[in-house]
């Protein structure tokens, strides 16, 4: 009988000093930023440049830890660039899920619960969706500042000796509409 001698890999543990040893340098620092910028919309809704730099440094160190037996820089690199295009990899997967996760959940919750509208929304702006267009007109046009200027603007006096606008014929006026009564359309709807 034959006896079977198995070979046993050496690996080095530690790295041997006086052999190279990788450095998180000037290079590999702008290699890295380079690729961040390169990547960066994979993660950009979650992380910024300078948490993925931080990342990036962990994965080098993780790198360097792991692999002690590598001794020269072109074989170190390619495993750092190949270990950050994994990491970034993971992150571009874990947000499409995180986003197909959401988009799920907030179809399921429009499916089982329909009033959740009136609830995120408030009352107020599911009312105020669901009224007359010419008030809707009218919160479109408060929302905007120069429209807002142009109300607070006084009026000029009448030549003709013309009445002055009320406030509902001046807003009818600035949207472009014939004369709606603004306010006892509102009082009515709202308070009613």
């Amino acid at each position: 009988m034959t006896k079977k001698t198995c070979r046993t890999r050496n690996r080095m543990r530690v790295r041997i000093e006086d052999l190279w040893e990788p450095q998180w340098d000037d290079i590999v620092v702008g290699w890295t930023k380079n690729f961040i910028r390169q990547n960066y919309w994979r993660t950009e809704t979650y992380n910024d440049k300078e948490d993925l730099l931080q990342d990036a440094y962990v994965v080098f160190m993780k790198v360097r830890d792991s692999y002690p037996q590598v001794v020269e820089a072109p074989l170190f690199m390619k495993l750092y660039k190949t270990a950050l295009w994994r990491a970034f990899m993971d992150k571009g997967r874990k947000l499409k899920n995180d986003i197909l996760a959401t988009r799920q959940a907030a179809q399921e919750a429009a499916f089982l619960i329909p009033e959740l509208k009136t609830y995120n929304e408030g009352p107020l702006n599911v009312l105020l969706s669901e009224g007359p267009p010419e008030i809707r007109m009218l919160m479109e046009f408060i929302n905007n500042d120069s429209n807002l200027e142009k109300l607070r603007q006084p009026q000029r006096k009448s030549v003709n000796s013309e009445p002055r606008m009320n406030i509902d014929q001046r807003i009818s006026a600035l949207l472009g509409i014939p004369y709606f009564p603004f306010r006892e359309v509102m009082t009515k709807w709202l308070f009613a």
